[in-house]
């Protein structure tokens, strides 16, 4: 597992299936512990962090302790939070870009609407 997960860390197909594996075997801790390092390892631009996070605090409050169930939140609180300023930083740059783009339509629109002025040496009149 431990070499699928080196190959795959921001997988979290794999990480489930190795979380629920140790559920299985009754590995309450080395599942926790799974979570843990789950958390931490998915960047918190990964669409799915939010749901993860959700998944390990159902988990702690099924099989846990006050203390796991708190830490949990913790952690999770902190990643959920960097994960939501992603977004919003993403939205905004994205927003803005669309912004340029439009302004960008405007300029090539209007350039395109007024008649070119030929330049001509014309005297200038004595004043």
């Amino acid at each position: 597992w431990e070499n699928l997960l080196k190959k795959n860390l921001q997988d979290l197909r794999v990480w489930r299936a190795f979380i629920s594996q140790e559920k299985y075997l009754g590995s309450v801790e080395d599942a926790r512990k799974l979570y843990k390092r789950a958390v931490i390892a998915i960047p918190t631009t990964h669409w799915e962090l939010e749901t993860f996070c959700g998944e390990w605090m159902r988990f702690e409050r099924e099989c846990g302790t006050l203390d796991s169930l708190y830490e949990a939140q913790r952690i999770t609180d902190k990643r959920i939070e960097k994960f939501r300023e992603a977004q919003t930083e993403a939205y905004q740059q994205q927003q803005q870009s669309q912004a340029y783009q439009q302004q960008q339509a405007q300029v090539a629109f209007i350039s395109k609407q007024i008649p070119k002025f030929q330049t001509t040496n014309y005297p200038c009149p004595d004043l």
